[in-house]
């Protein structure tokens, strides 16, 4: 089990890291945890993780100070993008003892400039009973190509 203290002392160590603000370590941690519990699913593995917030994870400009992604990009590989709301309302409910709680979940359609859509999720979070003012924000899309590396 998480203690509060204890994630903030990593989150305030980390942020020299990766140049942002606690809030924003916490949005990313928020992030990590809920594809967690996602891929808790067998169908949330098919929910593939790509984009910025990925990126900023892998990648450390030389440079320049990252550009921080609030949104969390997947694509929906090999599973009916219509069946993502269902699966997101279980993956609220997993329980991972690390002082996440996720709920009040909104959807509404994402535009987007490619011949397939997606949907755009927000999702109300707190932290060890905080609730945080940003939801989290989740773009799920289909039809981009996917070479499996398996």
């Amino acid at each position: 089990m998480w203690k509060a203290y204890e994630v903030r002392d990593q989150l305030e160590k980390l942020k020299n890291k990766f140049h942002f603000r606690l809030p924003q370590m916490q949005t990313l941690l928020c992030q990590e945890r809920f594809l967690l519990k996602l891929y808790q699913f067998k169908t949330g593995k098919n929910y593939i993780w790509k984009g910025g917030s990925l990126l900023v994870r892998r990648y450390q400009p030389l440079y320049q100070k990252p550009r921080f992604t609030v949104d969390l990009d997947l694509e929906a590989w090999k599973v009916d993008i219509l069946k993502t709301e269902e699966l997101f309302k279980k993956t609220m409910t997993v329980d991972l003892k690390d002082g996440f709680q996720f709920f009040k979940l909104k959807k509404e359609p994402m535009k987007r400039d490619a011949p397939y859509g997606g949907e755009r999720f927000s999702i109300k979070w707190s932290l060890f009973d905080k609730n945080q003012s940003e939801a989290l924000k989740i773009d799920v899309c289909s039809g981009d190509f996917i070479e499996p590396d398996f």
